[in-house]
């Protein structure tokens, strides 16, 4: 299932890729990197929305679409407190979970 940043729905193709802070630097470092690939082959970025835990990216080319998301969150053995943001926590590059994923779909 597919839903781009203006909430149309289809059907897509995804790649996912699963790490941790040993695998990705940062949040910023992997979407700059979808990023570069992308904009090389001609897709240009629409929408896009940054926040503590996550970026999100919406790149269109013709009639197909490409929605990224790259989001991380601490691992279950993390000592991180509710009432503190999240990214305030000390983590270990193994204790930030990352997950990638990026679709591909057609409009």
């Amino acid at each position: 299932d597919f839903t781009d940043f203006e909430m149309n729905r289809g059907t897509a193709c995804q790649v996912r890729a699963q790490g941790n802070g040993t695998n990705f630097s940062n949040i910023g470092d992997i979407s700059r990197s979808i990023d570069a690939i992308l904009t090389s082959f001609g897709w240009m970025l629409v929408n896009g929305a940054d926040g503590p835990t996550g970026t999100g990216r919406e790149y269109t080319l013709g009639n197909m679409v490409v929605i990224s998301f790259v989001k991380w969150k601490p691992s279950a053995d993390a000592n991180c407190p509710k009432d503190q943001p999240i990214g305030m926590c000390p983590l270990t590059p193994e204790q930030k979970l990352y997950t990638v994923t990026v679709a591909f779909a057609e409009k």
